[in-house]
């Protein structure tokens, strides 16, 4: 390389790295990968899309009973209410226009700076 990573006291911190002082986890929705479009999502449905899908819904506040990647009942009844919602044509099945739909809101949601709980704590610090 053609520089040197130091702190702001000077340390030489390349190969070695920081040790946070403070340590945020972040939520489950922060950590989602984008879903398949491969196959249509319905209920009976067990697989990792299907677990991708319910911590989405879960994350924008959507009730689901599980997380593990069984379309339930009720993972298909958030899938329902949030096609609802959002002007899509209500089938309870993850299709494309409802994952893109899904994807879409949940960039919104990380966007905004009320729900970087990392910020959030870094502020709470800051304004000790």
């Amino acid at each position: 390389t053609i520089a040197k990573w130091l702190t702001t006291k000077g340390n030489f911190i390349e190969g070695k790295g920081i040790e946070p002082n403070v340590v945020v986890d972040l939520p489950e929705l922060y950590r989602v990968t984008p879903l398949s479009r491969e196959h249509v999502l319905k209920l009976d449905d067990n697989n990792e899309e299907v677990k991708k899908v319910q911590i989405m819904l879960s994350g924008l506040g959507y009730e689901t009973d599980r997380t593990d990647g069984y379309f339930s009942q009720k993972t298909e009844s958030a899938v329902k209410s949030f096609q609802r919602e959002n002007g899509l044509p209500i089938t309870g099945q993850v299709n494309e226009a409802t994952s893109d739909l899904l994807e879409q809101k949940i960039v919104e949601y990380l966007l905004k700076p009320e729900n970087d709980v990392q910020l959030s704590k870094a502020v709470e610090i800051l304004s000790k």
